[in-house]
């Protein structure tokens, strides 16, 4: 995807067509050509070596203030923080999360005061995330370039289309396993703080794909679609810069 003139990265153009011939339909050459054991299995020695990233540099952590505009059950909106939780945690980051009732109308914009933390993720609903303008396929994005972006957004009404349609397609025996809305959102959310945390463009593989297609969904139930290692080191330098006491990126505050 590319950065548009409003300066906003998206989670977009998720590839979805449940009518193709094909068993497990894919957009890129790569996944064509190979049976969906041999892309499974090369995502996840791809992707494996991630989860050994997770076991150095415990000591980095980054904090997530979530608004829930889109009043998520809750028993969905924690399994997706757990989701997100696993995914940074298998590349050596910890996850603190301070979550808040939304702000009122208007003062999304201000910077409140009360809990310190990193990076503010707003769920937002349709009404609102239609405002953005953004694709109709996109699941998230985040405005502005550079480092100092302490916000993000994921659009839940897309993120729910998407569980139902890929419920559809394992009932009727399309896909081997799907992704539930709290897994489907946990990826959305990570996606989208990997781009704070210094990802400033996508990748042909693994959580960072700019077009999530059948097969990326099935590793996202599975708990396999990750950050790649050369990733991974991104994210931790720049959650290691942050976490200096003299970094010029400030410390956003949640209001109580």
């Amino acid at each position: 995807m590319k950065r548009s003139s409003k300066h906003y990265w998206s989670l977009a153009g998720v590839y979805w067509n449940l009518t193709q011939s094909t068993r497990y339909p894919s957009r890129t050459a790569l996944f064509r050509k190979l049976p969906l054991g041999v892309v499974l299995a090369a995502g996840l020695f791809s992707m494996g070596q991630t989860g050994l990233a997770g076991q150095v540099e415990s000591s980095l952590k980054i904090s997530l203030c979530v608004y829930d505009y889109a009043h998520v059950q809750p028993a969905t909106l924690r399994r997706a923080e757990e989701t997100v939780t696993r995914i940074y945690r298998k590349i050596g980051v910890e996850v603190r999360w301070v979550d808040l009732p939304p702000l009122s109308e208007g003062k999304e914009g201000d910077l409140p005061h009360g809990q310190p933390y990193d990076i503010q993720i707003s769920i937002l609903p349709q009404a609102m995330a239609e405002r953005f303008g953004v694709p109709a396929a996109s699941l998230g994005f985040t405005p502005g370039p550079g480092r100092i972006r302490p916000t993000t957004y994921v659009f839940f009404d897309r993120i729910e289309d998407l569980a139902k349609r890929q419920l559809a397609a394992w009932a009727a025996r399309s896909v081997p396993n799907y992704g539930t809305k709290a897994q489907i959102l946990g990826h959305a959310i990570a996606h989208e703080v990997g781009h704070v945390l210094g990802l400033h463009s996508h990748s042909n593989i693994g959580i960072m794909r700019a077009d999530w297609n059948t097969n990326d969904l099935v590793a996202a139930a599975t708990g396999e679609l990750l950050f790649t290692y050369e990733q991974a080191d991104v994210m931790r330098a720049e959650v290691q810069l942050r976490q200096q006491a003299d970094l010029e990126v400030p410390k956003f505050e949640a209001s109580k």
